[in-house]
């Protein structure tokens, strides 16, 4: 399509005529209506549905006075020195302080929501990042409950994320929300599964921890006690260990050396770490003729040394290699 007397779109030979009523979008940002004898630039800022009617689009201003329930692609439209417009995709747009809200798939169809998932949904149309196989976005609606009416807005471009956190993807229970910078965020497929979950530090409270599986990603407090710890899900080489500070937050470690950890998620389980290898969880192997398994506490620094039995595992004081008690 290209602006003229007549809007017209390339049908792979030549321009045609876009017939009355249609709507296209230009490479100069704009949407363009085609009426009798014009192709209007559409000059007004804000959300708008395109709705299939017959053999073209309508437009529908998706403003506060809006009661329908129509589904369709929608466009937002900024004045940044003039009026441009970008397609909401996989991400949502909320209106007129969250009285209503629209989810857009990866395909760009979109439909109306009056209630939410608790968790993060990202919001407004996306940017490209340059060698990256995700698009990028500067805001994300922070959702307690099932009411929308009280989820808060978040623009990253006023108040800034911490860099490299993760949140639960409220729209979609297969992905994790992560934040590589503190103004852009991403989503992406956690690829977890009910026998091999993954955990993520929770974004706003850093004492959460991020639980996801083949059904979906749950929040809850990390186990603070000593020798616990949890595999990153953030590093696809497993070689990243999620561990308490001691003091106020879960922070990661990467490991450097031969290490165990009792698994957080399940102290019956025994995190075992190789430079080469990575990390694995599992059912500890109790040594021919023993009734425990002795290894060295990798979160202590003070001789602790992590005892696993058939009841599971536990950190403790030690002495030649016998727990005190």
């Amino acid at each position: 399509m290209a602006p003229s007397a007549y809007c017209t779109y390339e049908d792979g030979s030549s321009g045609t005529d876009l017939p009355v009523g249609r709507f296209c979008i230009h490479t100069d940002g704009k949407i363009y209506k085609s009426i009798d004898g014009d192709c209007q630039a559409q000059g007004t800022q804000g959300s708008f549905l395109f709705k299939a009617n017959g053999n073209f689009y309508e437009s529908i201003t998706l403003d506060t006075s809006y009661t329908g329930n129509d589904s369709g692609l929608i466009y937002e439209c900024k004045d940044n020195g003039g009026i441009t417009c970008s397609q909401v995709i996989s991400s949502s747009i909320v209106v007129g302080d969250n009285k209503y809200m629209y989810s857009c798939d990866k395909e760009g169809l979109c439909s109306k929501k009056t209630s939410v998932n608790p968790g993060y949904y990202l919001v407004g149309s996306p940017s490209v990042v340059s060698e990256k196989s995700y698009l990028s976005y500067g805001k994300l609606l922070k959702c307690t409950n099932t009411l929308l009416n009280i989820c808060v807005l978040i623009d990253t471009g006023t108040d800034p994320v911490t860099a490299n956190d993760n949140y639960i993807d409220a729209a979609s229970s297969d992905n994790i929300i992560t934040c590589p910078g503190t103004t852009s965020c991403y989503s992406s497929a956690h690829g977890a599964s009910a026998t091999e979950p993954k955990y993520y530090i929770d974004g706003e409270n850093k004492l959460n921890i991020i639980t996801c599986n083949g059904s979906g990603c749950t929040l809850s407090p990390g186990s603070q006690l000593q020798g616990h710890a949890y595999i990153s899900g953030t590093d696809l080489s497993k070689k990243t260990m999620i561990k308490y500070n001691g003091s106020s937050a879960f922070v990661t470690e990467v490991i450097t050396e031969e290490k165990y950890y009792i698994d957080g998620s399940n102290p019956k389980y025994l995190i075992t770490c190789t430079v080469s290898g990575g990390c694995f969880s599992g059912t500890p192997s109790i040594p021919s003729g023993s009734t425990i398994r002795i290894e060295d506490d990798a979160l202590a620094d003070d001789g602790q040394k992590i005892t696993c039995s058939e009841e599971g595992c536990i950190s403790a004081k030690s002495k030649n290699n016998k727990i005190i008690k």
